[in-house]
C-alpha cells in the first residue's frame, strides 16, 4: 500500500507549512476559503461545523482510497479526481468572482469543478486528463441517481469516452467502484452499506454502455421522499393524492426534464402535499420547457438553524411557509393562480443567464423576517411568551395551532409519558367505536386499540402537524387506529350523532379554554 502523495501535502499543511498553497492548486482553493458549501443533512451542529469542512471530507476520502488494494496507475486517476472534484465548493470571494465571469456553474459542484480543472490544462487535454475531467464532471452522479435527483442521462459523457476508448489499460468497473466508495463512505458508511448493492448495479449498466435507464415517475418519486417514507409517510397516498388533484401528468412531465440537487436534505420534513405544491409553484414561476437543474440548496441553508446546541429545521421559518402553502389549492396551482402573501413568496435564484439552471428558498417580508429573528433570540429569556404572541398576530395564527411551536416533539414525548394515568382512563371506555380528542402523541389511542381489540378508536386533533406525525407513525409501526384532523367543536362535521360509544377528553380541556373563542369570547 503506498502513501498518497495528496495526503503528504495535506500533512505538510497541517504542520504549518503554508507554503505548499503555492505549489498544489486544488489544496490552495480548498484551504483559502470562505465557502462551507456542505450537506447540512448530515451536520450535527452548525456552530460545530469545522473550520475546512470540505478540505475534511476530501481528506477522508483519500484515506479510504489509500486503503485500497487495486493496481497504482488507477488509484492515481481515482486521487487526481477526488482532490478535485470538490473545488466548486470553495475558493476564496475574488477566485471565486473570476471564475463566476468565466461562465462556470459554482452552483452545481460537479460542473464546476471539472470546468476549473479543465481551465487549469493550457494545452489540449491528454487521454488521462480527458478521463480525470469526465470523472470529475459525472463525479456523485451514481448517488444522486439512486436517491432520484439527477437523471441516466447524465452519465452520456462517460458512456460516450467508453464507446470511443477502444483500448485502455485499467478495470474500469473498478475505478468506478473505488471511486464511489470513497465518496459515500466519507460521507457515512452506514449509507454505502445501504446502498453498495445498488451503486454496483448502475456501474454495472454504465460499463455495459447501457442508456435509456432513466426511473419512472412514481420510483423517481419514492426515491425522492426516501426519508419521509422511512419516518412513516404512507407511500399508497402519492398515487391517489395526485390523481384526485389531476396533478400527476402536468409534474410527471416537469420532472422529466429537470435535474435536482439538495431536495431530500431540503423538504423531508416537508408533507407530500407541501412537496407537491412547492413544485408547482417552482413550475409556475419558472420558464419550464427551459430550465433543466433546480438546487435547493438556498432552501436548505435557509431552512436549518441550531437550536440547544443541534441542527434541527427552522421551525419559524418551516410553519410560516406551511401556513403559507396552506393557502394554496392545487387546482388553483395547475392553472397558475397563485394568491399573494405579503410575509413570504417562494424565491428563484437564477444561476445562469438561460435561466437553465436555478436555486430555490423561500423569502420573508423585513419585518416578517426580523420578527422571525427576535423570537429566536428570545428563546434566551422570559420574553419569549411575549415575543410568540407578537408573531401569531403578525402572521395570523391560531395560537393553539402553534402553542408547541419550538418544543413540539418534547411535548408530544410529555403528553406520552403521562401514559400510567391514561390507563385508568382507558378501563372505563365501552363500546365498539371510541374517539380520542385531541390525540397528541398517540399513546390514548395505543391504549385504547391494547384495552379493546375489537373496538374501532379513532382520534383527532385540531393541528395538521400532529395529525401528520400520528399517521406517519401508524404506517411506520402498523397501528389500527385511525386519525383525522378535525376540529372537537365541530364534532357533527366529523361524526354522524350517536355513532359513537366512548369520548375521551384526556389532557386537552386546557388548551381548548386557554385559546378556543366560543361565542365571540375566550374563558
Amino acid at each position: 500500500m503506498r502513501r498518497l502523495q495528496s495526503l503528504n501535502i495535506i500533512d505538510e499543511l497541517k504542520n504549518g507549512d503554508r507554503s505548499v498553497l503555492r505549489k498544489t492548486e486544488w489544496l490552495k482553493y480548498l484551504y483559502l476559503t470562505k465557502e462551507q458549501n456542505v450537506n447540512l443533512e448530515r451536520v450535527p451542529s452548525l456552530k460545530k461545523m469545522p473550520s475546512h469542512p470540505v478540505l475534511l471530507y476530501v481528506e477522508r476520502t483519500l484515506h479510504i482510497l489509500e486503503k485500497a488494494n487495486i493496481p497504482d496507475h488507477e488509484q492515481k486517476i481515482i486521487e487526481e479526481v477526488l482532490v478535485w472534484s470538490e473545488v466548486a465548493k470553495c475558493g476564496q470571494p475574488h477566485q471565486r468572482t473570476e471564475w463566476h465571469n468565466k461562465g462556470f456553474q459554482l452552483a452545481i459542484h460537479n460542473i464546476g469543478s471539472a470546468q476549473i480543472y479543465d481551465d487549469k490544462i493550457k494545452s489540449e487535454r491528454t487521454d488521462v486528463e480527458e478521463l480525470v475531467y469526465i470523472l470529475i464532471l459525472t463525479h456523485g452522479l451514481i448517488g444522486q441517481y439512486i436517491r432520484g435527483e439527477t437523471q441516466y442521462y447524465q452519465f452520456s459523457p462517460l458512456i460516450d469516452w467508453l464507446e470511443r476508448s477502444k483500448r485502455i489499460n485499467f478495470n474500469m468497473e473498478r475505478v468506478l467502484y473505488w471511486l464511489n466508495k470513497c465518496i459515500i463512505v466519507a460521507v457515512s458508511l452506514e449509507l454505502w452499506q445501504s446502498i453498495e448493492e445498488d451503486v454496483n448495479q448502475v456501474i454495472a449498466q454504465i460499463v455495459k454502455k447501457e442508456r435509456n435507464q432513466e426511473w419512472i415517475f412514481t420510483e423517481r418519486l419514492k426515491r425522492l421522499r426516501k426519508q419521509a417514507l422511512y419516518m412513516g409517510e404512507d407511500i399508497n397516498f402519492y398515487q391517489q393524492f395526485l390523481s384526485e388533484h389531476a396533478a400527476e401528468e402536468v409534474l410527471q412531465e416537469f420532472f422529466k426534464q429537470v435535474d435536482l440537487w439538495y431536495v431530500e436534505s431540503a423538504l423531508s420534513s416537508f408533507s407530500f402535499e407541501e412537496f407537491v405544491k412547492i413544485f408547482l409553484l417552482i413550475r409556475h414561476s419558472v420558464h419550464h420547457l427551459t430550465v433543466r437543474q433546480i438546487s435547493f440548496e438556498p432552501l436548505m441553508r435557509d431552512i436549518y438553524r441550531d437550536y440547544q446546541g443541534m441542527r434541527h429545521p427552522n421551525i419559524y421559518k418551516k410553519r410560516i411557509i406551511e401556513a403559507c402553502l396552506k393557502e394554496m389549492s392545487i387546482s388553483d396551482l395547475l392553472q397558475g393562480d397563485v394568491p399573494v402573501n405579503e410575509h413570504v413568496s417562494l424565491s428563484i435564484q437564477p444561476f445562469d443567464h438561460a435561466l437553465k439552471i436555478i436555486g430555490v428558498t423561500f423569502t420573508f417580508s423585513k419585518a416578517g423576517l426580523k420578527l422571525i429573528e427576535f423570537c429566536q433570540e428570545a428563546e434566551k429569556s422570559p420574553l419569549y411568551e411575549r415575543a410568540i404572541v407578537l408573531l401569531y398576530d403578525f402572521f395570523d395564527f391560531r395560537k393553539d395551532s402553534f402553542d408547541r411551536l419550538q418544543n413540539e416533539q418534547a411535548y408530544l414525548s410529555d403528553m406520552n409519558s403521562a401514559e400510567d394515568y391514561k390507563k385508568k382512563i382507558a378501563d372505563y371506555a365501552v363500546g365498539e367505536k371510541m374517539l380520542d380528542i385531541g390525540a397528541g402523541g398517540g399513546v390514548m389511542l395505543d391504549l385504547l386499540t391494547e384495552r379493546h381489540s375489537k373496538a374501532k378508536v379513532i382520534g383527532i386533533d385540531l393541528s395538521v402537524n400532529v395529525i401528520e406525525e400520528l399517521q406517519k407513525r401508524k404506517v411506520r409501526e402498523r397501528k389500527r387506529w385511525e386519525v383525522k384532523q378535525a376540529d372537537a367543536l365541530d364534532l357533527p362535521e366529523y361524526m354522524d350523532k350517536e355513532s359513537v360509544d366512548t369520548i375521551v377528553f384526556s389532557s386537552i380541556l386546557h388548551e381548548m379554554f386557554s385559546y378556543i373563542p366560543y361565542e365571540g369570547r375566550k374563558i
